[in-house]
């Protein structure tokens, strides 16, 4: 509903201007969303090896020590400026 209102901005703004703000700021919130199951990833793999399970006790396998989510977590911040512009 924010994203309507926004976008009512092309009347008083270029619509190119207000384009581009709101795929940024989408952009921008998917980034956000990755970096958060990431560390979701990360902090469950944490408690659940902490509370004396084991990894071969899990439905579903990653990789050792969530190589991926760490990679992701990285990675992400780097690609902001590119989200941003």
């Amino acid at each position: 509903m924010l994203g309507g209102v926004f976008s009512l901005l092309t009347s008083v703004y270029a619509a190119d201007t207000t384009y581009l703000v709101l795929v940024s700021i989408s952009g921008l919130a998917v980034v956000f969303v990755w970096m958060a199951i990431a560390l979701c990833q990360l902090k469950f793999r944490q408690k659940w090896l902490k509370e004396g399970n084991t990894e071969d006790e899990l439905k579903f396998k990653t990789p050792p020590l969530s190589f991926h989510a760490l990679v992701c977590l990285y990675r992400q911040p780097g690609l902001l400026p590119f989200d941003l512009f």
